[in-house]
């Protein structure tokens, strides 16, 4: 009885699964540093983490392609734009990779706020479209930051 009341709560609690991805990721400086760009405070929030947009006090567009391996079937493009709006900052999102036999597209709506100086919250809804298949995604994140102090 234990055990599979265990499975059932861990079956839950897992929020997503992928067997294939990796084309999250967006923005030069996202890709300069091989992904790791759950920090960073540029038009991309939206895209690679939406609580950013909390931090986010300008208005900031951004468009970019990349064709993999010099093949048009796996190319990604996408474009982000965030926007400050009413406290925190408002995001839009629009990726697609691949070509007419396989492709993926999402679009996404995302809306971020400063806490404090030290936390900030976003959400975002996302559609999937992969060829016929389309679904959603809600997701919340919350970011802390850390201040150095200098002595």
């Amino acid at each position: 009885m234990k055990k599979s009341f265990l499975i059932a709560l861990v079956s839950l609690l897992v929020a997503q699964v992928m067997a294939q991805g990796g084309n999250e990721t967006q923005g030069a400086r996202a890709n300069a540093l091989a992904g790791a760009s759950l920090t960073l405070q540029d038009g991309w929030a939206a895209n690679n983490n939406v609580a950013t947009l909390g931090l986010i006090d300008e208005f900031n567009i951004g468009a970019a392609y990349e064709s993999r391996f010099f093949l048009p079937e796996a190319g990604l493009g996408s474009v982000a734009l965030a926007a400050p709006l009413a406290g925190g900052s408002i995001g839009i999102i629009g990726h697609n990779y691949g070509y007419g036999g396989f492709s993926q597209n999402r679009i996404g709506l995302g809306y971020g706020r400063k806490l404090s100086d030290y936390f900030s919250l976003g959400y975002n809804s996302i559609i999937y479209k992969l060829n016929w298949v389309t679904s959603m995604e809600v997701e919340a994140t919350l970011l802390q930051r850390s201040v150095c102090s200098s002595q």
